[in-house]
């Protein structure tokens, strides 16, 4: 039987854009964040050798740890210290995570928390971007690929209320081939355009 998804439902996933993490360097301060190197031999932090004439080891440039938000949000997992631009210098009142010589991303793979939604996957750059779940406040989850904080490669979307799509994804829309259920169980799987799906075959 020819049939195809409800519009209503084609247009929330089609709709449904994930929220932007905010970045580090922007709004957050690093707490028990360690990289690696950071100890000496001896066990002891690379600061506490201040004050005893021994010379600093550098600072290392990738690492992993935990760091909080001002807003309460909590980023948890890899990240990587770059040099700032020639012509780019922190700001006076900059966070820990900007400083004088570079500038940390969250870059690796970690777990974003920002009140009642979650990111955990892979990251580039302070970009949600290659595999990863993100889980919505309504209850709604995307598991699958990521471009540059969109939805693009393979993935499944479940709504709360037990729909689901899973199949190609493109900026965001189902795009490609897949396969929708609806809340009464009916699948339907073919090509999806842009959010939609004419031409879908129903499964009963």
């Amino acid at each position: 039987m020819a049939s195809k998804p409800p519009a209503a439902a084609a247009a929330a996933a089609a709709n449904t854009t994930p929220r932007k993490p905010g970045t580090p360097s922007e709004k957050t301060k690093p707490a028990d964040a360690k990289g690696k190197g950071a100890t000496d031999k001896k066990g002891k932090d690379a600061g506490d050798k201040a004050g005893e004439g021994e010379q600093a080891a550098p600072e290392p440039t990738s690492g992993s740890g935990k760091f909080h938000y001002q807003n309460g949000a909590t980023y948890e997992g890899d990240w990587i210290l770059e040099a700032l631009p020639a012509n780019e210098s922190a700001a006076p009142a900059a966070p820990a995570v900007e400083k004088a010589n570079g500038r940390r991303f969250r870059h690796g793979r970690g777990t974003f928390v920002d009140g009642t939604y979650s990111y955990t996957g892979e990251w580039d750059h302070d970009q949600m971007h290659g595999k990863g779940m993100f889980a919505y406040a309504s209850g709604a989850i995307y598991d699958g690929e990521w471009v540059r904080n969109r939805y693009q490669g393979k993935g499944a979307f479940r709504w709360k209320d037990g729909r689901s799509y899973t199949g190609d994804w493109v900026e965001n829309k189902m795009h490609g081939s897949g396969t929708y259920v609806g809340k009464d169980g009916h699948s339907w799987t073919g090509q999806f355009f842009n959010g939609s799906g004419p031409g879908l075959t129903c499964h009963v």
